[in-house]
């Protein structure tokens, strides 16, 4: 290990004291300390850096709950983001993100991070990692494929993937306990399964707007928890399959510029539910 890792490896520990030895080995080995705090100056949560930053500032930041990176046209993130161990929120929307670090999965406290508008092409399946992440939003990118396993996801609450590349997709892998809403409108969406094992059976809201589909899954019945159901602007999708009246909870149902028929049968079979047409 070189002088410059084994001195920001000191700083990973966000510990006080380890960060003014890391600072006195800087000078002390002739490191120059733009060089050995590039990242953090990255990672400086508001656009104005400081022309120079010194032991304290660093450790505040490390210290902080929430990060708010962006529009920053950052085109790779810091490995070392995963030395912020506080984090609770981390905002990196409308950057030009290709690929995340795995360091991203090392912050156990993080539960709402937003991806929105960058130009990831694969979903980040090591983020199941994170223990408390409860809110994932990752609209606007290039995703065009679901992975077929995932490991993890057990508290996330809010998935956004609308505006991605996505024509499959099927959540038979998902493993959260209590999933409330999942957005996938405007994908190019054709085939949709979501019920292989029941464990959407929490879901509450669940968008579909703008996409292909010409059929909803026949086994839409089992999502028992569901309220609100968007399915507006979807030019293919005529009918509702049988099981639909099982939906008992169902509160919503956006179908505006979509050609359902039927509407007066199922208003009647579902008093219950405001058909927004």
């Amino acid at each position: 290990m070189d002088n410059l890792a084994a001195v920001r490896q000191l700083i990973g520990s966000g510990d006080m004291a380890n960060i003014e030895l890391a600072f006195s080995l800087a000078e002390g080995q002739g490191l120059a300390l733009q060089e050995l705090l590039a990242p953090y100056y990255l990672l400086w949560p508001r656009v104005e850096r400081p022309k120079e930053m010194d032991a304290e500032d660093l450790w505040a930041l490390l210290q902080r709950p929430f990060l708010n990176l962006s529009n920053r046209k950052l085109e790779e993130l810091p490995k070392e983001i995963g030395q912020f161990r506080a984090l609770e929120q981390l905002d990196l929307s409308a950057n030009q993100l290709q690929s995340l670090p795995e360091e991203l999965a090392e912050l156990p406290y993080l539960h709402s991070l937003s991806l929105n508008s960058n130009r990831l092409e694969e979903f980040p399946c090591f983020l199941g990692r994170l223990p408390n992440l409860q809110q994932l939003f990752l609209g606007i990118n290039k995703i065009k494929t679901l992975p077929k396993t995932a490991v993890g996801f057990q508290s996330l609450r809010n998935l956004q993937l609308f505006d991605n590349q996505l024509e499959e997709v099927s959540f038979s892998f998902f493993q959260a306990e209590d999933f409330g809403t999942l957005n996938l409108s405007r994908n190019p969406l054709r085939r949709l399964s979501l019920f292989g094992q029941g464990q959407l059976g929490q879901l509450r809201k669940l968008e579909l707007s703008g996409t292909e589909l010409d059929q909803l899954p026949a086994d839409i019945g089992g999502l028992y928890s569901l309220t609100h159901l968007d399915l507006s602007y979807t030019p293919h999708l005529e009918e509702l399959p049988e099981r639909f009246v099982q939906l008992e909870r169902l509160q919503i149902v956006e179908s505006r510029n979509t050609p359902l028929k039927n509407l007066d049968q199922w208003l009647q079979r579902m008093p219950w539910v405001d058909f927004l047409v």
